[in-house]
């Protein structure tokens, strides 16, 4: 879904054609992706995708049609946690009786439509979600009057929790609450204080809902915004390695001047880091942030037809050359990505990073992308 979406948008700057505007471009992507929520409405494997893709295209929306006042868009993101919810309840990831945020303003249920997933990995037809959690139940509790042996037990968790990783639940539930959780902000700041504290309200009890699990219940996030995804696989305070055990570290900073350097030159030339990054502008929050986000000009992205970035390189040469020499970034197969960002802070001085993520192969089937952000 992603790539045909992202397909959509890129081919209205494909070379040989007219170049499209961004308003046109937007609208193409708009009206696909609209069309795509429809049928994830009816489609239970089609929600999570669609509801993932809604809220990485469509966070922030045109203010007038200019880019510097962008906001929040709240109706792709209440039709982002309608479909999340849905793919939640298809999958078998809501272990008791929760009531879906999705309707604040209308709408069609999601929830009506789904198969009845359950604890065990099992499936039968139901049109009420909440049978799955009383056949679930009645099953533990009569595994419970059976007097099961503590190894029994032990197993019967360690199925829910494989039932619950199979599942997806974990990248399911905490995107679902996180978007609720923004959606119920950006109303109260756009003083729609009912419909804000409704939307709220219901982050807090999906949130308590999703921290019964056991996946999520050893964890310390008392509130939505105490979760974060790094946590799932390094534990607070986060992955602490050694300075020798990342040949990288140093090589960076023993290049900072250079890199510094070419930064600020590039940054000397009215206009032009604002032209690079409209050239590369993507889906990574910068199609229309906001004008206190961050600024992002990209170096590489070695996934793409076009690994290094000819257009920013010109202006940062030697810069490229250096990272084009580590391995870490040479190797396309790894989806390195690279970008310089710019921000400015409260005292008017300016934040610049330059970020890499790195994709590394291991014996899990999965791929890591470890970051490191370098301060300029």
């Amino acid at each position: 879904v992603h790539q045909l979406v992202q397909g959509i948008y890129y081919s209205q700057f494909a070379p040989g054609t007219a170049p499209a505007s961004f308003a046109e471009a937007w609208s193409e992507v708009t009206a696909a992706l609209r069309q795509l929520a429809e049928v994830a409405r009816a489609v239970p494997a089609l929600r999570l995708a669609v509801g993932m893709e809604l809220y990485h295209w469509f966070y922030f929306k045109w203010h007038q049609g200019t880019v510097p006042l962008a906001r929040v868009d709240v109706d792709s993101l209440e039709l982002s946690a309608e479909l999340l919810w849905g793919s939640l309840l298809s999958s078998g990831c809501v272990l008791e009786e929760v009531e879906p945020l999705h309707g604040t303003r209308g709408g069609n249920d999601v929830s009506k439509d789904n198969t009845c997933h359950h604890i065990d990995g099992s499936s039968s037809s139901n049109n009420d979600s909440s049978r799955c959690q009383s056949v679930d139940n009645s099953s533990n509790s009569n595994n419970s009057s059976n007097g099961n042996s503590n190894s029994s037990n032990k197993s019967h968790l360690c199925s829910v929790l494989h039932h619950f990783m199979q599942q997806g639940c974990h990248y399911r539930w905490l995107q679902v609450v996180l978007i609720e959780a923004e959606l119920g902000i950006e109303l109260s700041t756009g003083f729609d204080v009912r419909l804000a504290a409704k939307v709220l309200r219901e982050t807090s009890r999906h949130f308590a809902a999703m921290m019964q699990h056991p996946y999520c219940s050893g964890r310390p996030w008392m509130t939505p915004h105490d979760m974060n995804f790094n946590e799932e696989h390094f534990p607070s305070p986060g992955p602490v390695w050694p300075r020798e055990a990342f040949p990288l570290v140093p090589w960076l900073e023993a290049n900072f001047e250079t890199f510094h350097r070419e930064l600020e030159e590039l940054r000397a030339q009215p206009g032009v880091f604002e032209r690079l990054r409209q050239l590369e502008r993507n889906a990574e929050a910068q199609d229309h942030a906001r004008e206190t986000d961050w600024t992002i000009v990209e170096l590489a992205d070695t996934r793409e037809e076009e690994p290094w970035k000819q257009s920013s390189c010109r202006h940062l040469p030697r810069t490229c050359e250096l990272l084009r020499s580590r391995p870490e970034y040479g190797e396309r197969h790894r989806g390195s990505f690279l970008k310089v960002e710019e921000r400015w802070g409260g005292d008017r001085l300016e934040h610049l990073l330059l970020i890499g993520e790195m994709g590394m192969r291991g014996c899990q089937p999965r791929v890591v992308k470890p970051v490191f952000k370098h301060c300029l």
